[in-house]
């Protein structure tokens, strides 16, 4: 047998003697040097890499940027996950010229389908490879929060109603424009005031409003409203203390223009999986290059759902 595979340690050891020949048959010793790329990110692997001597390094592809993830060295085996899924989850990058044992992929999938054992070790190794991917999305997610702002956040249209229009032309403008409230104000000067969902059904089941009545009577001042460059979390906070679920956004840098309104779904569907988002953005695209512009959230969204498994 080739002295240099180590049939004494995990996993090699877990394979019966007919294995251990097959896999001395099928091996290569190859050789990479320093930046070559023996495992690329989507394409899969002919072999499993035995790490002998030398230093490799995983590329995780975020924001256009390769960023490293871990290290492997003597000991390690690189492609089995190449290998089992179909291919390679990350691109590894030489570091120190890597010498390995080089075992042909089908006999490796071999070992895999007739030895539990062996079976199990790379399964379990797969395992904890994936409960740490998922730490780290989760980590990539509370620095999100952290770091997002009130302008990077998917914001419900300001939609403008006069205090004389009807309950029934503000629920049409609601339904319209895919929003739960419309901002109201008898001219550009006047104080503008807030009519929500919740604020117009109050007015027609409880105090017997009409729908053809003026809208004036229900509207909320002053206006709960947070500046577009706050912290997103901190709107949660501010929903919270002041116990409602939308708050509108200023631009202090624009004397305080109003932008738009924010709910507590769409802050909450930010931190998540941001699929909400993208369909109401979509049911509120109003232009193509609105669409373009929704389209253009689903490769992030496919990211962070594949990181979270």
């Amino acid at each position: 047998m080739n002295p240099l595979l180590d049939f004494d340690h995990p996993p090699l050891s877990l394979l019966d003697p007919g294995q251990r020949r097959a896999f001395d048959r099928a091996c290569d010793i190859v050789l990479f040097e320093a930046g070559e790329r023996p495992l690329k990110a989507g394409e899969s692997s002919a072999s499993v890499y035995f790490v002998i001597k030398g230093q490799a390094q995983a590329l995780q592809l975020r924001d256009s940027e390769e960023q490293p993830l871990a290290d492997y060295g003597p000991g390690d085996v690189l492609g089995a996950f190449a290998v089992i899924q179909g291919e390679a989850r990350f691109t590894y990058v030489v570091r120190e010229d890597l010498l390995c044992h080089a075992v042909d992929a089908e006999v490796f999938r071999q070992a895999l389908e007739s030895n539990e054992r062996f079976a199990a070790w790379f399964n379990e190794g797969l395992s904890a490879k994936r409960s740490l991917w998922q730490r780290a999305a989760q980590h990539e997610v509370a620095n999100d929060v952290m770091l997002t702002r009130v302008a990077d956040a998917q914001l419900a249209p300001a939609v403008w109603l006069h205090p004389q229009s009807s309950l029934r032309e503000a629920r049409l403008a609601m339904k319209r424009r895919g929003v739960s409230c419309v901002l109201v104000r008898e001219s550009p000067a006047a104080e503008p005031g807030i009519l929500t969902r919740t604020d117009l059904l109050d007015a027609l089941a409880l105090s017997n409003a009409q729908p053809d009545d003026a809208l004036a009577s229900w509207v909320t001042r002053p206006l709960i409203s947070i500046d577009a460059g706050d912290v997103l979390f901190q709107s949660l906070v501010l929903m919270t203390e002041r116990h409602v679920e939308r708050v509108v956004v200023r631009d202090q840098s624009r004397h305080g223009e109003i932008r738009g309104t924010l709910g507590i779904g769409e802050v909450l569907s930010h931190f998540s999986s941001h699929s909400h988002l993208i369909g109401l953005e979509l049911a509120r695209a109003e232009s193509i290059e609105a669409v373009q512009q929704a389209s253009r959230r689903v490769p992030e969204l496919v990211r962070v759902l594949h990181a979270q498994g």
